[in-house]
């Protein structure tokens, strides 16, 4: 497994409450259909070794169970013909700029029970492109780095094809009985990858680019598609001998597919659809903007639509109107807030494709749509993880990380999320802690760090209008405001704890062992998170360790309640010691302020817990999770049970 999680930890927390995960479940992935049960579909997770499906079209999800490896990135998701629930996956260790598993670089699994149970088919360890199959579900063909590899007994056998490209492949498609492979060298083919295959030849280049990188290919029996990386789709009807534009510059193609004689292809925030042998083209508005298209799937007239991070769509009337389905389980919920909102309160999730929200009441029935789709710039890539309410629940914020750019972006809310302004310009490096301060609602602080203009603080005094800028002495990823003065903060890192009694200028050091979540209380109590928990009672002068279970953890983030004094919840997560991930241990609660803890984590399905946020009334804890979504908790009036 990826992770461990203790089991038998103690009581798990007061009689009669319990964790319930409420949502929001907007993962997506690879997205696979049974041709002989078209209700069934199958999703792989996009970050994870995870595999989900679904019994009625879409509507609801379940994990089946975790695949054989301990992490992957799902290159392939195919569900052949013969018998209900066999499925291929194609799934490497990493993906290029992260490794999940460094155990293997890529497999090729199957399943003959819809997921509940996984072989490996021996492919040679390799990273895998893609996997076609033929109509049949015969003949399987893996496209790797090392070139073509073939079977037609289930794995038994393979049969390897060197290959002539040097670069990385875009996708491949099985065409009349043809494998054609997009590289970022052109577009090759093997002829008669069920009989006798011929080596792979180069049969297109795009004309006039810059680049002979082919993007996408498919098709069907009568006509083959490649789109070029800088724009247009071209067909050939004579097998890849000659070549013929049919479009114009749709941009660069995300996905491209041919369902059924129509060829769907995914291009900068539309979708590109041709029908009648590529003689006409329409496009389609994508259901949210700037969302990555991972595949299609047709079920008579309805379109399914699996997407990146961002759950499934699904279009019965060619694009003008979608139905989101929500998604799997599986999202990492970095951070949480808590607002008023028209239906009372509404909680609003940091994801790593957005944000999503939801009202209480809504979230609490368990329905994926209930939280919606995301919020405009979902763009790929970009993380938000930071995201917090003012003192009074009237706005909520967010810091959004850039789709590997290094850059950030603070947004504001004032309806509850549903639409978001931009705070200030965009800064270089990357994001670390958002602070409303507790002490004034107009008050925000954000540090940041970049490798060229290292550590730095930013500060608003009119909810984000201006800001001023201070250097740090090391990067801060957790900040705390005193409840009574909002020039007073405390700073946490890998570097230790500081405070300042102005806002930031003239920062004094406090500890030098790392903090990862910090609480700061009325009269001076301060609470500190890493690798344990310590009390200080001189505002962070002096520290105590606290009472606590012998374990190993770390703390991701601390809460205090807003109707109990001295109750505080601390959630803790998953960590890498000596080179091994440990798992997270749930939510602990102290009720004295913080000098002794317990477990609170009855009902968790997910211990590595990311985030925590009160509701507007105190009275429910909402817990963000690593791959799980969000958890709630109901509270009593005091918010100690």
């Amino acid at each position: 497994s990826s992770a461990y999680q203790v089991v038998g930890a103690g009581p798990p927390g007061p009689a009669g409450r319990r964790w319930r995960t409420v949502g929001p479940a907007v993962n997506g992935g690879l997205l696979a259909v049974d041709p002989g049960h078209p209700r069934s579909m199958y999703l792989a997770s996009g970050l994870g070794a995870e595999l989900f499906a679904s019994r009625d079209g879409g509507h609801s999800w379940r994990m089946e169970r975790t695949l054989p490896v301990a992490g992957g990135y799902p290159t392939a998701l195919l569900a052949l013909p013969g018998r209900p629930g066999r499925l291929v996956l194609a799934i490497n260790g990493g993906n290029g700029f992260a490794v999940a598993d460094p155990t293997y670089a890529g497999k090729v699994l199957e399943s003959s029970d819809g997921g509940a149970h996984w072989r490996d088919l021996g492919l040679p360890d390799s990273f895998v492109s893609a996997v076609v199959a033929t109509p049949d579900g015969s003949t399987l063909a893996a496209v790797t780095k090392q070139g073509i590899d073939i079977t037609d007994d289930q794995g038994a056998h393979w049969t390897h094809l060197d290959v002539p490209w040097t670069t990385d492949v875009s996708q491949a498609s099985l065409v009349g009985g043809d494998l054609y492979i997009a590289t970022l060298s052109g577009l090759y083919v093997v002829r008669d990858i069920a009989g006798d295959p011929a080596p792979p030849v180069l049969v297109f280049t795009p004309p006039g680019q810059s680049s002979a990188w082919v993007d996408g290919v498919t098709g069907d029996a009568q006509t083959v598609y490649a789109a070029g990386w800088q724009g247009g789709i071209y067909a050939s009807r004579d097998s890849g001998a000659t070549w013929t534009q049919v479009d114009g510059e749709p941009g660069q193609l995300l996905m491209f597919q041919d369902v059924n004689g129509t060829v769907y292809g995914a291009a900068s925030n539309t979708i590109v659809v041709g029908t009648g042998g590529g003689a006409s083209w329409t496009t389609w508005p994508e259901p949210v903007p700037d969302i990555y298209n991972q595949g299609v799937v047709a079920v008579g007239r309805t379109l399914y639509l699996g997407t990146w991070d961002t759950g499934v769509f699904s279009t019965s009337d060619q694009g003008q109107h979608y139905q989101w389905l929500g998604g799997v389980p599986d999202v990492n919920a970095y951070g949480l807030a808590t607002v008023r909102g028209p239906g009372g309160g509404e909680i609003v999730a940091g994801t790593a494709s957005n944000t999503y929200r939801a009202s209480a009441a809504a979230a609490g029935t368990g329905s994926p749509a209930a939280w919606g789709p995301p919020a405009p710039q979902a763009a790929v890539g970009g993380i938000t993880a930071l995201v917090a309410a003012s003192p009074d629940h009237s706005v909520v914020y967010k810091v959004r990380n850039g789709p590997r750019t290094g850059t950030y972006t603070i947004y504001a809310s004032h309806d509850a999320g549903a639409t978001w302004q931009q705070l200030g310009a965009t800064q270089y490096g990357s994001a670390g802690a958002l602070l409303a301060d507790p002490a004034d609602p107009r008050e925000l602080v954000v540090t940041g760090s970049s490798n060229i203009t290292g550590a730095a603080l930013m500060v608003s005094t009119d909810a984000g209008a201006t800001w001023s800028t201070l250097s740090l002495p090391a990067p801060v990823t957790a900040l705390a405001g005193d409840p009574s003065d909002p020039r007073r903060l405390w700073l946490g890192g890998p570097g230790g704890l500081w405070t300042s009694a102005h806002r930031g200028r003239k920062l004094v050091q406090l500890r030098q062992r790392p903090v990862t979540a910090i609480a700061a209380l009325p009269g001076d109590r301060i609470i500190a998170g890493g690798d344990g928990l310590a009390v200080s009672s001189d505002g962070g002068v002096t520290f105590r360790p606290a009472r606590l279970p012998d374990l190993d953890l770390s703390v991701s983030a601390l809460a205090a309640s807003p109707l109990s004094p001295g109750t505080l919840y601390a959630a803790t997560g998953g960590f890498h010691d000596a080179g091994f991930l440990k798992g997270g241990h749930g939510v602990y609660r102290s009720t004295d302020g913080g000098r002794s803890w317990q477990p609170f984590s009855a009902g968790l399905t997910d211990r590595d817990v990311l985030s925590l946020a009160f509701s507007p009334d105190g009275r429910t804890l909402y817990a963000g999770l690593q791959r799980g979504g969000v958890a709630e908790i109901p509270l009593t009036a005091g918010g100690q049970r």
